[in-house]
């Protein structure tokens, strides 16, 4: 999921923005290093879309009502 903000980076610019942005938050694990572009593609095909998917359902709600009412399109507007 981090990768998809970074789109235009190369994987391993986006695990240490990841990384560093953790650390400095002081839950980081400051053993782990970096991995290479083939072991993070490689991850990703393991890991498949299933958590990605798993998180867009549990976090994914509708929205339009929430932003027409906050601009007063909604009802009573």
């Amino acid at each position: 999921m981090a990768l998809a903000p970074f789109a235009e980076e190369y994987y391993e610019e986006v695990m240490v923005r990841l990384s560093d942005t953790l650390a400095s938050w002081g839950c980081w694990d400051q053993t782990w290093t970096v991995s290479i572009t083939g072991g993070i593609t490689q991850a990703r095909a393991r890991l498949g879309s299933g958590p990605v998917g798993e998180v867009f359902e549990t976090v994914a709600v509708p929205v339009a009502d929430q932003l027409a009412w906050g601009r007063g399109w909604g009802r009573g507007g």
